[in-house]
């Protein structure tokens, strides 16, 4: 997450991430997150999520 260094809630901001993940796939398997505060993200984003899906058939 792209912040300045005064800025401490990344938490709360990733909370609208987890929020979706709850509602779009329940809450049975919410997934683990990291959230950390850097200067700047490549092409000027303010937010990256990598995320990995397992899709059962």
């Amino acid at each position: 997450m792209a912040t300045l260094g005064d800025f401490f809630d990344q938490p709360r901001v990733a909370d609208g991430a987890s929020d979706l993940f709850r509602d779009v796939f329940g809450t049975e398997n919410l997934p683990v997150r990291l959230v950390i505060g850097v200067a700047s993200l490549p092409l000027g984003l303010p937010v990256e999520l990598e995320v990995i899906f397992e899709v059962k058939g």
